[in-house]
């Protein structure tokens, strides 16, 4: 019965009583007989309301009561057979009651009372979900199914304790839905033969044919065990799409087809086909993949080739790289750079020189050789050196005591004053903008060439005016020296500054040991045609006997590992240990019989350096990419913050024991 109308009752009976008692009391001033009976009717009446009213709210009480069980009973049903899967879970994160869905959902023939939710529901925590951090829905996975956790919170009269529903809405078709559209996308792949016109010449045309038939049947074969499609759109080039499962499968077959192709050996000289695979992957637009997959063959060709590089909207992953490089013998590209940048010198109003930080022989040498291109067109140059060793504060003073240069040779601050409109930027011996002396210098100029032979990494110039890039050659030196071959012959060098360019390449080669081509021996006589005198560029690598003995100390302390590896390592408490000594003595580990690879480690600061050096019988780079550096296949470095000189250690063992058991390169690594 309805409550208001009861009570708007019970005030019209109280006013009805008031008026009789008025007409009552006002009898009484007329017939003391007529009020006598008008007050025991009253009387009367008055007991006969009060008992039928008692009556009425006994009826009342028992309609409610009965009405409360209905839907008590019906509340109590409905949570019972409710369609979702549903539990309510105490503030402590127990399991206070569930329905027979949720039981079937979790799949447990367990008792679930007063069990923490948790142990059914992955990553449902009652205090998150109390204290906020976890909103609707939470997404939870139970067994090969997928549900949305919805959450509502129940008061209990407690501040601190609320009673905790759960509804579970099964995604799982959902999820099954989405993994097969994401596994029907495609990615979009370009692959090159890197080496084709090395390979091609002084061959027939009938092994040319044959060699190029070879490689369709082996990526056609390997594109059908893919289901993708590829197509040989130029001589030496491929454009292939396919799904991204197959795409796993061949990253967990790290790429074999890369091992596949170099079985086929042209001419008489036998020589092996390489090739470079790119993937684009990651984006929801053809187009976008395209240029993702031509982004990454260039970082592949920049690397050296023989590799493969996945790329997606923000990182790379590079497989294989295990080749050695092969020397490009064509000087087209020099002569073409050589032409492009003395019309950028002509254009310039002055010229800033800069190499990467902690500046070594070959970045000195190879901006002094800049610097002598720019002063014979007329140009204002300097170049900008922050950080110096004794070896190259040596060489630098040696160059500065001839006043062509002084003044030259500038801080980063000073730099920035000489920056203008017209600034020509040069960046040598670096491509990545991480590594240079200066950032600050290299953002305020909106001109920059990039002249650089590392192999490529993921982070590159942005925008440069003009890249001569060759990881084939030996140094940025003989780069250099190139470009100062074909330009004008008034770009003659002075006897300082040929030194200086032959200790670069003597520096890089290792005494013309390691990546020494035809072209670094030309470089080499056109410098020692300029003037440069082997006995001084070889008198600028002397060290004093505090550092010759910290030297033999370090490889003193080395040890083999792997039977292959060598390994020497020093906290350098002392400080005596140099960078370049440091560099030297792993130079000098590589001599040890049987070792394939040297390592080495030492404390510089805050940081752990380490420094590698092979004969291209192990890929020293692909070693230390995994621990956030670079280089060579045959020399490589990198420096570590935040880590402990055990740490650094145990981390590189584990890049080489990767590598060592998995013997049949290549090898998987991303940075």
């Amino acid at each position: 019965m309805d409550k208001k109308f009861l009570s708007v009752f019970d005030r019209g009976v109280r006013v009805l009583f008031l008026l009789l008692i008025i007409f009552t009391a006002v009898t009484a001033f007329f017939n003391r007989y007529v009020f006598a009976a008008e007050l025991v009717l009253l009387a009367a009446a008055y007991i006969y309301y009060v008992r039928a009213s008692r009556e009425r709210m006994r009826d009342v009480a028992r309609y409610i009561d009965a009405l409360s069980i209905n839907v008590d009973s019906a509340a109590k049903s409905s949570l019972i057979s409710f369609p979702l899967a549903m539990c309510f879970v105490r503030s402590n994160g127990t399991i206070s009651w569930c329905n027979d869905k949720f039981a079937d959902a979790v799949a447990s023939d367990e008792y679930l009372f007063e069990r923490n939710v948790a142990e059914f529901l992955p990553g449902v925590d009652a205090a998150a979900i109390l204290s906020g951090e976890l909103k609707s829905p939470i997404h939870t996975q139970v067994g090969k199914r997928s549900y949305d956790a919805y959450i509502n919170l129940i008061p209990t009269g407690s501040k601190t304790r609320k009673i905790i529903t759960l509804y579970l809405v099964d995604q799982s078709e959902l999820a099954d839905v989405k993994k097969q559209l994401l596994d029907r996308r495609c990615v979009v792949g370009l692959a090159m033969i890197d080496n084709y016109d090395e390979i091609m010449q002084n061959v027939k045309e009938l092994e040319k044919a044959n060699a190029v038939a070879m490689v369709d049947r082996r990526l056609s074969r390997w594109a059908e065990q893919a289901d993708a499609f590829i197509m040989r759109y130029e001589r030496d080039k491929y454009i292939f799409v396919m799904e991204e499962p197959y795409l796993e499968e061949i990253i967990k077959g790290r790429f074999s087809i890369l091992e596949s192709v170099k079985d086929i050996v042209v001419g008489a000289n036998k020589m092996p086909i390489t090739i470079s695979i790119s993937v684009g992957r990651g984006s929801n637009s053809f187009a976008a993949k395209y240029d993702m997959a031509r982004t990454a063959i260039e970082v592949a060709l920049g690397r050296g080739g023989d590799q493969a590089v996945i790329k997606t909207r923000d990182r790379y992953e590079y497989f294989g790289g295990m080749s050695k490089e092969v020397e490009k013998r064509t000087k087209v590209k020099s002569r073409v750079v050589a032409t492009a940048l003395r019309e950028l010198m002509r254009d310039c109003g002055n010229v800033i020189i800069m190499g990467h930080s902690f500046a070594d022989i070959d970045s000195v040498g190879a901006s002094v050789g800049i610097c002598r291109i720019a002063k014979n067109f007329g140009k204002e140059a300097n170049i900008v050196v922050s950080k110096r060793s004794e070896m190259v504060t040596r060489m630098i003073e040696k160059l500065e005591a001839n006043p062509l240069y002084e003044g030259v040779f500038v801080q980063p601050q000073a730099a920035m004053s000489l920056v203008g409109d017209k600034t020509l930027l040069v960046i040598v011996d670096t491509h990545n903008p991480d590594y240079v002396d200066s950032r600050t210098v290299l953002e305020a100029c909106a001109r920059v060439v990039v002249i650089d032979h590392h192999r490529r990494g993921a982070n590159f110039v942005e925008n440069p005016s003009l890249v001569f890039h060759e990881p084939y050659a030996s140094s940025a030196c003989e780069m250099v020296t190139e470009i100062l071959s074909y330009l004008d012959d008034s770009n003659r060098l002075i006897k300082e500054e040929a030194n200086m360019l032959l200790a670069g390449i003597i520096l890089d080669t290792k005494s013309f040991t390691m990546k020494t081509g035809v072209r670094t021996f030309e470089a080499a006589s056109y410098l020692k045609r300029a003037g440069a005198d082997t006995i001084d560029a070889k008198l600028l690598f002397r060290t004093d006997m505090e550092s010759y003995q910290s030297k033999i100390a370090f490889i003193s302390a080395a040890e083999t590992y792997r039977d292959v590896c060598v390994i020497a390592a020093s906290e350098n408490e002392d400080g005596r240990l140099t960078k370049e000594t440091f560099a030297q003595s792993v130079d000098e580990m590589l001599n040890i019989s049987d070792v394939r690879a040297a390592f080495g480690l030492a404390v510089f600061g805050e940081q752990v350096h380490v420094s590698a050096r092979s004969y291209g019988a192990m890929n020293v780079q692909t070693i230390l990419e995994k621990l956030g550096g670079g280089g060579h296949q045959t020399v490589a470095g990198a420096q570590i913050s935040g880590a402990t000189l055990d740490e650094v250690r145990e981390k590189l063992q584990r890049e080489i024991d990767e590598v060592l058991d998995s013997e049949r390169l290549p090898v998987k690594y991303t940075e």
